[in-house]
């Protein structure tokens, strides 16, 4: 059977420019019904055309992404990233155009559909298409000892790797027959008595959007040297099981003969029948008086699965702790998931104290106030080498400073990171000139207080490491970024808290960075800061905003003696709160992830501790920002998914009937004049801003700034709103075009609210970083207390109201939302800014 279909071919024209045309030629071509389709030889009257036919091939070009308005080349470890990609163009042919013959008879068939036609994916341009090959193998740094810490270094690799994955491998002394070490997947690896007298190696995987490597494996170690190895605790496996809570700490006490580097504890486990996977870490306290009391360690994670049999697990430190005889606690504390892993015990009376803390938090320093002391004495021991040092300590990270340059205040130093596990380590302070030469020895110890000795100088602190083997050579000096400033007078300082840090910058004197406030714990996340003048502390509040995201903490801060006076680890999570004027009492929102709650807990500011609940609105508004009144009477409530405003009374604990709207829905960052007379709220996907009055609880003005894009990253395209002191002024973000809105409210009360102007500023797109999460850059706008400046959050621009224009950038600044003035005369705080832009305050 043969069959003639006339085919008609369309060839599109697409440039790379995006300019659409078509040209279009008739083909005729024979159709084989039984096999493949072959030409049509050239009919009378075909004449030569010129077609233009879609094509791509590859192109390699080098990866670039926006900074700041610029487009810059992307370089991962010094080298620039290049990508592959297909590209579309159109390339010229010539093509027969022939009158359409005549179709033979043919017999009667079924319909036959045309075949698809496939074509090679495009790849997405930036995104590889190809897994990593590796042009240099993984590298492994430490030294080859029982006890000691080896760090793999990826190695480099083609195609631009997203992630790598580790797997440790143990081998035999010539470096062959190696062999995965079980569950060894981390980026550092502890040597244990088990790799004694062999070697150790490093296998990486590097992956990409396509695929994933081959494995690459590293070189092998030296023959690792054995230490001398002993126990303390309970090896034994006890006759009786019981199963693990959730977020919970358990230790018993056991003592160390001698002086030794403890690298783990060994922990028997077993299937509960619950299932599911548990997470547990190992916990080493110090004694006090018979109670567990200083937090000395905390193994890496160890995640317990129901279909595991009972054995021993290994809960290893990061770094070995070297710790002297004594009496010892250790114990472990567990993720929130319960009753998935079973431990074994024998009773002995007064053996094991535990407490309440919430796995994500982190196991408190110290131990707190004990809720159980009961005489299941667990299976669990510490594995130690009473082996000493082969050396004297070397310094690998050097030592840091933290504090403000200023009179009156706390320095403090850091020792840094050491290799061979000092025992000790001694501090020498030095006062230098302004340039930081002709230095002079002042003092010893890690702290040291600023006098009137040091003004107009710069300081510096050098730091000695010990241990049995010796003492190291001093470090390199870790010097203070400004000279000493007085505390006469007043000084205007602003506080930028990224997560870990905070930097702190010299308002008075040309916004320059005077020193830096080291707070490791806050690295799971700052929510928000708010600051206590009359009693000198600073609340910071961290970690999970509830729901998912899990509970948060809050730390108290005092800002004199540049220390931490308390940790709170909630059991809920946390947000944006804000302290009272009169110091005493701390309102924090369980956070926005909070979806089914409802409530504010007011907490001591004397120790952290919950003293009631505010219950607002309905469940699922999600607690999330807070503003107190400059007068301390009222407490006003933003839920997240809230479409109302609500107030709290702090003379009568009771929250207003009358609430503030409907507003549009999401109530976001927000603030009110000094009078309670009025509310200035923003919403969610809404650019602009709502003016209410707080009495009658209705909408007087509606200001859009215009529409919201639907692929605008950020969920609140207003996130920033301050008005100014004397509550003439109201500034907005305005993500949309990133720039800051300016609006004159003076009679707003009446329904008005007139545009003044529109200010340019940087950053408000990308990422934070470093960030835990939630690290969009929306922005936030933070006003000086005498209402001159205003400082733009996620951006690091300080816009000067008077002539509406950016004065000064300040880099941490374009990497967080967090951000507070504190102004101090005579070495104490005096007063502060606040986060949210409350009028009359100044």
């Amino acid at each position: 059977m043969n069959r003639r279909l006339k085919v008609k071919v369309i060839a599109h024209v697409t440039a790379a420019t995006a300019v659409l045309a078509a040209v279009c030629c008739v083909v005729l071509a024979d159709v084989a019904l039984a096999g493949a389709a072959t030409p049509v030889p050239a009919a009378p009257g075909c004449t030569t055309v010129i077609a233009k036919v879609p094509a791509r091939h590859w192109v390699r070009f080098k990866l670039t992404r926006r900074v700041h308005g610029h487009r810059v080349v992307v370089r991962r470890h010094g080298k620039i990233v290049y990508v592959r990609a297909y590209v579309r163009y159109l390339k010229t042919e010539f093509q027969l155009s022939c009158p359409p013959p005549a179709i033979a008879p043919i017999a009667p068939v079924s319909p036959i559909a045309p075949a698809a036609v496939s074509s090679p994916p495009v790849a997405e341009v930036g995104v590889s298409t190809e897994a990593p090959v590796s042009s240099g193998p993984p590298t492994v740094s430490g030294t080859a000892k029982s006890g000691e810490v080896l760090t793999a270094s990826p190695g480099t690799w083609s195609e631009s790797p997203t992630s790598y994955t580790y797997q440790w491998q143990r081998c035999d002394s010539s470096g062959a027959n190696c062999a995965p070490i079980a569950g060894m997947t981390s980026q550092s690896y502890t040597l244990a008595e088990l790799d004694g007298s062999k070697t150790v190696r490093v296998a990486v995987t590097a992956s990409n959007s396509a695929a994933a490597s081959t494995p690459v494996s590293s070189a092998q170690t030296a023959v690792v040297a054995r230490a001398f190895s002993s126990t303390f605790g309970k090896s034994s496996i006890g006759n009786s099981s019981d199963k693990y809570g959730a977020d919970r700490k358990r230790v018993n006490t056991y003592t160390l003969p001698t002086a030794g580097l403890v690298s783990r504890l060994n922990i028997y486990l077993q299937p509960s029948g619950e299932e599911g996977e548990q997470k547990l870490k190992g916990v080493v306290y110090g004694d006090e008086a018979g109670k567990p009391g200083k937090l000395l360690g905390v193994s890496s994670e160890l995640v317990f699965h129901s279909t595991e049999r009972g054995a021993w697990r290994a809960l290893t430190f990061p770094e070995p702790l070297n710790l002297p005889a004594g009496t010892y606690w250790i114990g472990v504390i567990t993720g929130a998931t319960a009753n998935v892993a079973s431990f074994r015990y024998d009773s002995v009376g007064g053996s094991r104290y535990a407490n309440a803390n919430t796995y994500t938090a982190g196991p408190s320093n110290p131990f707190g106030t004990p809720e159980t002391n009961d005489s299941e004495q667990m299976s669990i021991y510490a594995t130690y080498a009473s082996k000493a040092p082969l050396t004297a300590p070397v310094n690998s990270t050097a030592p840091t400073v933290s504090g403000v340059a200023q009179e009156e205040q706390t320095l403090t130093a850091t020792p840094g990171s050491w290799s061979e596990n000092p025992s000790s380590y001694s501090y020498q302070w030095q006062r230098c000139s302004s340039a930081g030469t002709s230095c002079e020895g002042i003092s010893t110890g890690a702290t040291y207080k600023l006098g009137k000795a040091d003004l107009e100088h710069r300081l510096r602190v050098s730091v000695v490491a010990s241990n049995a083997a010796g003492v190291s050579a001093p470090t390199n000096w870790a010097p203070l970024e400004a000279a000493v400033t007085s505390s006469a007078g007043g000084h205007h300082l602003e506080y930028v808290l990224n997560t870990g840090l905070v930097s702190v910058y010299d308002m008075d004197h040309g916004w320059k960075s005077v020193g830096t406030i080291s707070l490791p714990s806050t690295v799971t996340g700052i929510r928000g800061v708010s600051v206590s003048p009359s009693t000198h502390v600073m609340f910071v509040s961290y970690g999970g905003d509830g729901g998912g995201y899990g509970p948060g903490s809050v730390l108290a801060y005092d800002l004199v003696t540049d220390e931490v006076l308390w940790t709170a680890n909630l059991k809920t999570g946390i947000d944006s709160g804000q302290v009272s004027p009169n110091g005493q009492a701390l309102y924090m929102p369980e956070g926005e992830g909070s979806l089914g709650g409802f409530g504010w807990n007011v907490l001591s500011t004397a120790d952290g501790e919950v003293v009631t609940n505010i219950a607002a609105g309905t469940s699922g508004i999600a607690p999330h920002n807070t503003v107190v009144s400059p007068d301390g009477h009222y407490v006003y409530l933003g839920g997240r998914y809230a479409e109302y405003l609500y107030r709290y009374d702090t003379t009568t604990g009771k929250v207003s009937p009358t609430r503030i709207g409907p507003l549009i829905p999401g109530v976001r960052p927000f603030t009110v004049n000094s009078s309670n007379k009025l509310a200035f709220t923003t919403a969610t996907k809404f650019d602009g801003f709502q003016v209410s009055n707080i009495e009658t609880g209705k909408v007087l003005v509606t200001i859009s700034f215009g529409e919201v894009p639907e692929n605008l990253p950020d969920s609140a395209p207003s996130h920033g709103i301050s008005l100014s002191p004397d509550e003439k002024e109201l500034y907005v973000v305005d993500d949309v075009s990133k720039e800051i809105q300016v609006y004159d409210v003076s009679k707003a009360s009446e329904g008005a609210a007139t545009q003044l102007g529109v200010i340019p500023v940087n950053g408000l797109e990308g990422t934070e970083s470093p960030c835990a999460y939630d690290c969009g850059r929306g922005g936030w706008l933070q006003r000086s207390t005498d209402g001159h400046f205003v400082l733009v959050a996620d951006s690091g621009d300080v816009i000067e109201t008077a002539t509406k224009k950016v004065v000064a950038n300040l880099p941490t600044l374009l990497n967080t939302k967090i951000s507070v003035e504190i102004d101090w005369e005579g070495g104490v705080p005096i007063a502060t800014s606040g986060r949210t832009g409350v009028g009359g305050v100044g």
